[in-house]
């Protein structure tokens, strides 16, 4: 754990374990993230749904190994 000193908050800086969307979650994500080549992301937690005019999705992500420095 590595702490942000200027706000207290204390963030993961170990590996996060890949997660396995739902069908239907995972046709979303590739649709939303598809020509991101530059910034390959991970989901690591499918967090929430909100369905208003569409739906949304809360996803958290880390970026794929082949992309860190």
């Amino acid at each position: 754990m590595t702490t942000d000193f200027t706000s207290g908050w204390e963030y993961q800086t170990d590996s996060a374990p890949d997660c396995t969307l739902p069908p239907d979650v995972q046709k979303a994500f590739d649709s939303a993230t598809r020509g991101m080549l530059s910034l390959p992301l991970v989901p690591v937690l499918y967090a929430a749904r909100r369905v208003g005019i569409g739906t949304s999705y809360c996803i958290v992500c880390k970026l794929a190994a082949q992309a860190m420095p």
